[in-house]
């Protein structure tokens, strides 16, 4: 019984973390992690996230190794996100290792891209 619990919730606890590309088009940061391999693996990842309180979802591509997270935002629109320096501190402290990270909110146009 407890073998099947187990294969049951490894099968959840898999669809559950793979972040699927168009739902996490909304999320500020996009955070690529070394070792991440595994859904209960990123897991504790994703706990030490969800606790702080600027963030406001998280998510985690555990085949691309990203970690998606989406901070909270005021009534204004005005955005509060962790700093790199915190990101990568909460992240060696669950003890994988921060590869890059990229700001998805600063989508502004280059002058070289212009048509």
């Amino acid at each position: 019984m407890k073998k099947l619990f187990l294969i049951l919730f490894l099968i959840f606890a898999n669809n559950t973390y793979a972040a699927k590309p168009n739902m996490w088009a909304k999320a500020d940061v996009e955070v690529k992690i070394n070792g991440l391999v595994c859904s209960i693996c990123a897991n504790g990842l994703m706990k030490s996230f969800k606790k702080h309180f600027l963030v406001r979802e998280v998510g985690i591509d555990i085949q691309e190794g990203v970690l998606y997270i989406d901070f909270s935002e005021t009534k204004g629109g005005v955005l509060y996100p962790l700093k790199n320096d915190k990101i990568i501190d909460m992240v060696k402290k669950t003890g994988y290792e921060v590869k890059s990270i990229k700001w998805l909110h600063n989508k502004k146009p280059n002058r070289y891209n212009k048509p």
